[in-house]
């Protein structure tokens, strides 16, 4: 056993600050003895790290080899084991796994220099879905000086949304600040598991929040246990289906995943001995300007919207319903939605009729979904994240909007914070007129 209570430092609980942090802790995460030391043992000497990408080596998900030495390692696992893990809390039928969360400052500073090298500069969501007119692809692109060390890469350039980052966040350049300082130590014994999922990430205020996991593996003197990475057909916090699988990773002690926080993924069961790992966020923010530069851009692209009510020539529409009928109808020009918009969107299949149903019902509730016996939930999603990935389909401009400016908060009080101009006048239903977030349209 490792019992090394001399590790084990207790916080006073201060009252909460305007930044809520990840989760409240009254343990404190101590920084490894060889941090900042020369030694000569090989066991304390970190190893060269070294950057492998995975998946589709877009950037989207990476190991980093060697972060941690042996005796790193086991350092945190002596801790974890004497702050005391405990059941997760989750059902069981989804994740069996012991947790404990600690904090520390100082050790996600340490961790965030090591692997600072061999992150992407930024994460640029500049001029995808732009509300720039042009269609002459004038992203902000990454300029050569703006390359990490040499341990960086280049960053793919490309106008599609990157894979696995939640489309709920401003269209700004992100640049990597540091770690969540709130880590979650977990301890998976034999049978340990946790189904496919998305991890949640932090969002500590408006200009700071989390887009990549932090993974970090502690041993690898176990059996199973690998993490597994699963494409669009695998249902969450289902039984795994082994053709749903992307890529099956098994760590070694000391190595660091990062991959960004919405790609599906799962934490195999352990047949045999004790898996540990410890876990944060790499946190992002933007910079000044290019909030400024879009708050603008986006009271310009909502100064047509506006300009098209006042003119009243029944070219505009909003609301979810009515929105969502003209998307379908081919009939928008130009789609804006509240970043921030309370609504989900939900794939319905009717076992006596076998067919589809698409309802959209508020993210908070109101409206509930309720569903007859006979109903089952075949796909859940927000609605803006479909909304971003089926608008080019439709040929119509995306602006997402945020509610920072006068005509922001107005769009989004007076017009449900979703709205679009129309290429012609379409005659919606009367009876469905301002109806608030919830609608359905059957499918064959």
């Amino acid at each position: 056993t490792r019992i090394k209570m001399n590790f084990i430092k207790k916080k006073k609980i201060t009252p909460q600050r305007k930044n809520m942090k990840y989760e409240q802790t009254i343990n404190e995460l101590q920084i490894p003895h060889t941090v900042g030391e020369t030694t000569d043992t090989e066991e304390n000497r970190p190893a060269i790290i070294t950057r492998i990408d995975i998946l589709d080596g877009d950037g989207s998900a990476f190991v980093l080899r060697g972060v941690l030495s042996q005796s790193e390692c086991e350092f945190f696992i002596d801790q974890a084991e004497n702050f005391g893990l405990q059941d997760s809390g989750y059902s069981h039928s989804i994740r069996r796994t012991d947790r404990v969360v600690a904090e520390s400052e100082q050790v996600a500073s340490f961790l965030f220099e090591r692997i600072l090298p061999f992150l992407e500069p930024s994460v640029d969501l500049t001029g995808i879905h732009d509300a720039d007119d042009s269609d002459d692809g004038d992203s902000e692109e990454t300029s050569g000086e703006e390359k990490a060390t040499t341990a960086s890469r280049e960053v793919p350039t490309t106008k599609c949304w990157p894979k696995g980052v939640d489309h709920s966040l401003r269209r700004w350049k992100w640049y990597p600040i540091g770690l969540n300082e709130v880590f979650r130590l977990c301890r998976y014994e034999p049978g340990g598991f946790f189904l496919p999922h998305f991890d949640g990430g932090y969002v500590r205020n408006e200009f700071e929040r989390s887009i990549k996991t932090c993974m970090v593996y502690l041993n690898d003197n176990f059996e199973g246990g690998p993490t597994s990475f699963y494409n669009d057909n695998q249902l969450h916090y289902h039984k795994v289906n082994p053709n749903n699988v992307l890529y099956e990773f098994k760590p070694q002690a000391g190595d660091v995943l990062i991959f960004n926080s919405k790609i599906l993924h799962d934490g195999g069961a352990v047949t045999s001995g004790f898996k540990y790992i410890m876990r944060s966020e790499v946190m992002y923010s933007p910079t000044e300007d290019s909030i400024r530069q879009k708050i603008n851009d986006e009271i310009s692209a909502l100064g047509m919207f506006m300009d098209e009510v006042i003119q009243d020539r029944g070219r505009y529409c909003c609301s979810v319903i009515n929105t969502m009928r003209a998307l379908e109808l081919g009939a928008i020009e130009r789609l804006f939605v509240w970043d921030n918009i309370d609504a989900l969107r939900y794939i319905l299949y009717d076992k006596t009729t076998d067919k589809e149903t698409t309802k959209y019902v508020a993210a908070s509730g109101i409206p509930k979904l309720e569903l007859d016996p006979e109903m089952t939930v075949r796909k859940e999603e927000p609605l803006l994240n479909w909304i971003c990935s089926h608008c080019e389909t439709q040929s119509c401009k995306l602006v997402v909007v945020s509610d920072r400016s006068h005509l922001g908060k107005q769009f989004v009080m007076g017009f449900d914070g979703i709205g679009a101009i129309l290429r012609w006048k379409v005659n919606f239903d009367k009876d469905c007129i301002g109806q608030r977030p919830c609608c359905e349209t059957s499918q064959p």
